[in-house]
């Protein structure tokens, strides 16, 4: 038999195997769950929370929203440079017209003067006759110079579609068609004076009624002379609101006699002006709207002044029947007839012989389109109105003003804060009192 001490020698050995088997399995279980939380926490780290993906898009829109102005401000300056290309080459052209015929071309041609805003006369203008200097041989070979511009002759030029070198980039109305008269417009304007006058044989500017005038007859100098300049064209028919939305002022034929008085009382006429600053001035449609008649024609859609500041115009606005046209490759008849207003439409249906006195139907097959049109005939502008001599001045869509070309070839752009008289000045080429613009 064992002794005590050997019982006691056992069991201690026991309680010793079973004291490490007890710390070896607290030990592992013990990293288990530390590898376990390691895993957790691995996991937790390789994906994004709600929270944190709603903040990184907060943060990208905030980055996007600090970077288009600068993109868009970028674009536009991109944009002006090539509205400065533009004119420097018709500023070109202008002087190779001159280099070959010995004077300037005409701001405009006809028998008699003042020109007024109607299709009834010579007014083959300034463009047409530079078209060879700007690449555009094939459309002046086109144009009979013995006739007028609305000659049946020259009516493929007269509704012919603008070229880039015409169009301010800013301006998108400049690439397309006016939705009332579909005459494609010029962007760039001669100037005809320093006041806001009709076009006539007495003007002070350099591109009048059948002008003839030297570089050398201008004795303000070229340098102190503008040429040229841009101006916006707007070709939505009585929609006001989206005109006062720039930083333009339209000062519309109606307003202008409010504001002169129209033989009303001091007190009457300052409710008027104080009704029509209302907001809701913005939003009431007009009579007018833009009158310009084409590129081709020596009429204020190509001819301005220098009698207001820059981004104020007092025209070219009409509320006459003017040119309507449609350009169209396959429309049906009844799709061609859409374009006609509705007093011409019930004229129509009327009385048919009438209104074959008063409107001539006509289409022209250009190159790469069939233009339908209806032209009024002279009959219909038999009265004159008053609205039909106003010209108006210089505008733009760029920030701050508008570019001008000086008779030397320089451009300067020229903002409304230009004291008027400067600017008046600039406009004539014989006041003899030259002027610089401090800006």
């Amino acid at each position: 038999m064992l002794s005590r001490s050997c019982y006691a020698k056992v069991a201690i050995k026991r309680l010793v195997k079973q004291t490490l088997s007890l710390k070896i399995r607290k030990r592992n279980f013990v990293n288990f769950r530390r590898s376990k939380k390691k895993e957790d926490f691995i996991m937790s780290k390789n994906a994004f929370t709600l929270l944190e993906l709603l903040v990184v898009i907060a943060i990208i829109g905030i980055l996007i929203a600090l970077l288009l102005p600068a993109v868009q401000a970028a674009r536009e300056s991109a944009r002006r440079f090539q509205c400065t290309n533009n004119l420097m080459q018709l500023g070109v052209a202008v002087k190779h017209y001159e280099s070959n015929r010995g004077v300037l071309p005409a701001g405009t041609v006809n028998e008699t003067g003042p020109i007024r805003n109607v299709p009834v006369g010579n007014h083959l203008g300034w463009i047409p006759r530079i078209l060879p200097y700007i690449e555009q041989t094939p459309l002046y070979e086109k144009i009979d110079f013995s006739k007028g511009c609305y000659d049946p002759e020259n009516r493929e030029v007269w509704f012919a579609p603008i070229f880039p070198t015409l169009a301010c980039p800013s301006d998108a109305n400049s690439y397309r068609y006016s939705t009332r008269d579909g005459l494609a417009q010029s962007s760039y304007m001669a100037c005809h004076g320093g006041e806001e006058t009709s076009i006539n044989l007495d003007n002070n500017g350099v591109f009048s009624l059948n002008s003839k005038i030297r570089s050398r007859d201008i004795f303000d100098g070229t340098s102190n002379t503008v040429f040229l300049g841009e101006s916006v064209i707007f070709n939505e028919p009585n929609q006001r609101h989206s005109w006062y939305a720039t930083s333009i002022t339209y000062i519309l034929p109606e307003e202008k006699e409010i504001a002169d008085g129209n033989n009303e009382s001091e007190e009457s006429k300052k409710t008027d002006v104080e009704s029509m600053a209302t907001s809701d001035r913005e939003y009431i449609p007009s009579k007018y709207v833009y009158g310009g008649l084409g590129w081709a024609s020596g009429t204020p859609g190509t001819i301005r002044n220098t009698g207001n500041p820059v981004n104020t115009l007092v025209g070219p606005f009409c509320n006459w029947e003017m040119p309507s046209a449609t350009h169209n490759n396959d429309s049906s008849d009844e799709e061609r007839d859409d374009f006609v207003n509705d007093e011409v439409a019930a004229e129509k249906s009327e009385d048919e012989t009438e209104y074959k006195t008063r409107y001539e139907s006509i289409e022209i097959k250009a190159s790469d389109s069939i233009i339908s049109a209806i032209i009024p005939t002279p009959k219909i502008y038999e009265k004159e109105l008053p609205g039909q001599f106003l010209v108006g001045g210089y505008s733009s869509y760029h920030t701050g003003g508008a570019n001008h070309l000086m008779g030397d070839g320089s451009i300067r752009f020229i903002t409304p804060n230009t004291a008027l008289s400067v600017y008046q000045k600039m406009g004539s080429r014989d006041d003899n009192r030259p002027n610089k613009i401090h800006e």
